[in-house]
């Protein structure tokens, strides 16, 4: 299966309206739960990259693992965060 181009998942993907957590899994409640799914996207991202992988997909793990662990410092100081994939909005905080 060939890649989407980065056009097209623009016109697809609007920011903000679909999200990868999946349905089935709560959302993190403790600071602990957002640093260790944090913690999990980073060990993606470290990982060598293979040919079949993706240099964005990778990228893609290294952010989700910015806004989660930011995400934990708001859970840590008892501060309230709107749930978005924004790293900018993540954070400016709430």
């Amino acid at each position: 299966m060939a890649p989407i181009p980065l056009w097209l998942s623009k016109v697809l993907w609007k920011k903000g309206q679909f999200s990868t957590m999946p349905r089935d899994k709560p959302i993190p409640g403790s600071a602990e739960d957002w640093l260790a799914r944090a913690k999990g996207n980073l060990a993606l991202a470290s990982q060598s990259k293979l040919d079949e992988v993706f240099w964005e997909d990778l990228v893609f793990q290294a952010q989700q693992a910015a806004e989660k662990a930011m995400k934990a410092i708001y859970r840590l100081k008892g501060l309230q965060f709107r749930y978005t994939h924004d790293l900018e909005e993540v954070g400016q905080g709430t």
